[in-house]
């Protein structure tokens, strides 16, 4: 879901106060996948609690994802577009049908657009 406002990667990276190599040791990105699974625990963004603070709104994208089944909402890279990860296409399909649902309200605020993307398997 991507809201009609952008987040400015400067401004982000502006109030970062800490390193953002979690996943690094020794210079070298930790194996989170392994074939085509995924360790959701794993799964992070360290600029998602820096736009956060500049756009707290997004945080109730993430919960619409999450409230629509979505295993993991998270914000990508520095903002403003949020996603979420579903089990399968088919709860994907059921998750976009029903967060353009509950978005018809949020759109009378915003221009908030809903695409859905998968993998190819």
């Amino acid at each position: 879901m991507t809201p009609d406002y952008g987040i400015s990667t400067k401004n982000v990276y502006e109030i970062i106060d800490e390193p953002l190599t979690k996943g690094v040791l020794n210079g070298k990105r930790l194996n989170l996948f392994s074939g085509s699974e995924v360790d959701l625990d794993s799964v992070h963004n360290d600029l998602e609690q820096y736009a956060l603070m500049l756009k707290p709104d997004l945080a109730n994208l993430k919960e619409i994802l999450l409230k629509s089944n979505a295993k993991k909402a998270l914000v990508s890279g520095s903002g403003s577009s949020v996603f979420g990860i579903f089990e399968n296409s088919d709860e994907a399909q059921r998750a976009q049908l029903n967060i353009e649902k509950t978005c018809s309200e949020i759109r009378g605020k915003t221009d908030l657009k809903v695409f859905r993307v998968t993998t190819i398997d």
